[in-house]
């Protein structure tokens, strides 16, 4: 039986963080093409291997034995491709980061050269979930944003839990409550509409979203679209520092909510320095510890 390696990217994406929408966003493919080829996967082998449970979704028990053996034969590629790379690769530490682009240039790189400078001779290669998945790229580390239902496995480091704040144009007013936000600003969805309806709901909103919204590609053009008053977009401080330091935008309401977690996966095979990933690790826990405090700081400062 031949399968798609792109339906097993779908599923295995979607199995690891429970949710279509998250692999959509990791894979940076529509949410339609990831149902579609998960939809595909099952009918192709006549098992259900995924169940919806709420906004997200759950594995039946022939899924997570599937989801474990596909999981070991990436795995096993990966190291393989790894091995083969590894003849012709320049010598000493390497590492390979899996990580969004949007924080990967607007947080991790004006950071790395820190890290760059505690060891010497680091070879770094960024790579964005997408183009890891058709390249079959074999990380040393994985940085993602999961939602707070996607499972945490024993191999994960949970490195912050941001809450996300509705951000404006810095001559935007500010607003006292939910319904005046929506009355008086478009919203702006990064990718999928269904952060926003999410965090509407845990904020009390009752009711369908509201029409006139902006829909773009991700989460730094969002805020770009947001600090030029086109509307309201949904990010942590940590990503919306660039906007936050220059006076571009700002929180419009006092209290943000947390959805999710940023979390850092440590993978395993040839070639894996585990102490340098792990030192690694450290770092960036460390500089988003000072980098949520400074922003917390601020924020308590009398202007």
């Amino acid at each position: 039986m031949r399968i798609s390696l792109t339906a097993l990217r779908a599923f295995e994406a979607t199995a690891r963080l429970s949710s279509m929408s998250a692999a959509s966003a990791e894979l940076r493919v529509g949410l339609a093409s990831i149902s579609r080829h998960v939809s595909a996967l099952q009918a192709r082998m006549g098992v259900e291997l995924l169940r919806r449970e709420g906004r997200g979704v759950m594995l039946t028990p022939a899924g997570r034995a599937y989801f474990a053996e596909i999981t070991a034969a990436f795995h096993s590629i990966n190291s393989a491709t790894t091995r083969i790379a590894s003849d012709s690769a320049p010598r000493g530490p390497r590492m390979g980061i899996i990580c969004d682009r949007s924080f990967a240039q607007r947080w991790l790189l004006p950071r790395l050269a820190g890290f760059s400078a505690e060891v010497a001779g680091l070879s770094l290669t960024l790579v964005e979930p997408r183009e890891a998945w058709e390249a079959g790229f074999h990380p040393d580390i994985t940085l993602s944003w999961r939602r707070l239902e996607a499972a945490i496995g024993p191999e994960d480091v949970v490195l912050a839990e941001p809450p996300l704040h509705a951000m404006a144009a810095r001559d935007a007013p500010p607003v006292a409550s939910i319904s005046a936000l929506l009355r008086a600003h478009p919203l702006i969805h990064a990718g999928t509409r269904d952060l926003w309806r999410d965090w509407l709901a845990m904020a009390g909103h009752v009711g369908e979203l509201p029409g006139g919204s902006l829909v773009v590609p991700d989460k730094a053009m969002a805020l770009t679209a947001s600090a030029r008053g086109l509307g309201v977009a949904l990010a942590c401080t940590l990503l919306a520092e660039p906007e936050l330091e220059a006076g571009h935008c700002q929180p419009i309401l006092s209290d943000g909510i947390v959805l999710g977690r940023y979390v850092a996966t440590r993978h395993h095979g040839p070639g894996v320095d585990v102490a340098l990933a792990n030192r690694f690790i450290g770092w960036i826990e460390a500089r988003m510890r000072e980098a949520s405090a400074v922003r917390l700081a601020a924020r308590l400062i009398p202007a």
